[in-house]
């Protein structure tokens, strides 16, 4: 049974988002297709903030009453996150959207 008790999940993912410094000569291909590959996964995950923190303006100036000109559910342009451009973003996506806490260092 429940006895009135809290309980709370956490979640806690670590991503390591840089790639390698050095390219040896004998593994430049490999290694540049990496570096392609996480700058694309690197840029993609610039455009969800980019996106969150445009909805999370579109909100406030909603709250605020600044944001009266703006039809009920309009958020001037962003109504989509793409969290599926990359593999990244969409395993992150419960970490940057919704009710998270989101710390990059």
């Amino acid at each position: 049974g429940n006895d009135g008790e809290e309980r709370r999940v956490s979640k806690m993912n670590l991503v390591d988002l840089a790639g390698s410094e050095k390219i040896s000569s004998s593994h430049k291909d490999a290694t540049t297709k990496d570096g392609i590959q996480i700058n694309k996964s690197l840029s993609a995950l610039g455009r969800v903030i980019q996106s969150l923190a445009d909805l999370s303006t579109a909100a406030a100036k909603r709250a605020s009453g600044g944001g009266a000109h703006l039809r009920s559910g309009s958020t001037s342009g962003v109504n989509h996150v793409a969290y599926r451009d990359s593999v990244l973003t969409w395993l992150l996506k419960e970490n940057l959207g919704g009710n998270s806490r989101t710390t990059m260092i």
